[in-house]
């Protein structure tokens, strides 16, 4: 999970696709690099045994991916700090998928086309990941800034995920939208996206249209698949 700005809710979507993967029977690990840890403290106010998290720095993340595949580990979910350089660049050579989180606003726009380099250059599959989407009628998105979005040359994803008080209140109970408020609409939102990322990691039967302008299924860092 990529994003060179601070305050994007990076670490609430990769908590969120944590728990989906074990929900949905993967044995799954969240990799915390960064230095703030707000995925582990999420995880020491959870409860139930999964998904692990585990503190590290960027360069231990080759070993602990090798050591947790070997230990039966299916999935692996790297969050990392803000402003990443050489340590977003570490954990995207080591992922199958880059998703990279972005809040809708010009200066966040602005800052994530770094992390967009990062993954092109690289040459890993990357997908841009709209969060904290403004609400109600007069907080809908207009066509500038999704066009400033695609034409950083990465997929877009669908759906979108809204500014909505569930997220915030579920982490803070250690919990997941679907866990807090089951059928709500943030809910849904998190579920898309994570069928989103099921459906490319695993090759699953269902396919989900990223981009429904061109009507194909888009190439799509912090996804690990650990076997």
């Amino acid at each position: 999970m990529l994003s060179c700005k601070g305050g994007t809710g990076k670490t609430t979507v990769s908590v969120h696709l944590a728990a989906a993967a074990a929900k949905a029977g993967k044995r799954t690990v969240i990799a915390d690099t960064d230095p703030q840890n707000s995925a582990m403290e999420w995880r020491r106010v959870r409860k139930g045994p999964e998904p692990e998290a585990r503190p590290l720095n960027a360069g231990a993340l080759f070993t602990f991916q090798r050591s947790s595949a070997a230990a039966g580990a299916e999935f692996m979910v790297i969050d990392t700090r803000a402003a990443a350089g050489d340590d977003g660049a570490e954990a995207a050579r080591l992922a199958d998928l880059c998703l990279i989180v972005v809040r809708p606003s010009f200066l966040d726009i602005k800052a994530v086309a770094r992390s967009v380099q990062t993954v092109t250059n690289l040459g890993r599959p990357g997908l841009i990941v709209v969060n904290q989407a403004p609400l109600g009628r007069d907080g809908k998105m207009r066509a500038e800034t999704l066009g400033l979005l695609r034409d950083l040359g990465l997929p877009l994803s669908v759906p979108v995920l809204k500014a909505r008080a569930a997220y915030q209140a579920a982490v803070a109970c250690g919990m997941t939208v679907e866990e807090f408020a089951p059928g709500g609409p943030a809910a849904e939102e998190m579920g898309d996206l994570w069928e989103v990322v099921a459906g490319r990691l695993w090759a699953t039967e269902k396919v989900v249209d990223l981009n429904p302008a061109s009507r194909r299924l888009e190439p799509m860092p912090l996804f690990r698949r650990a076997g």
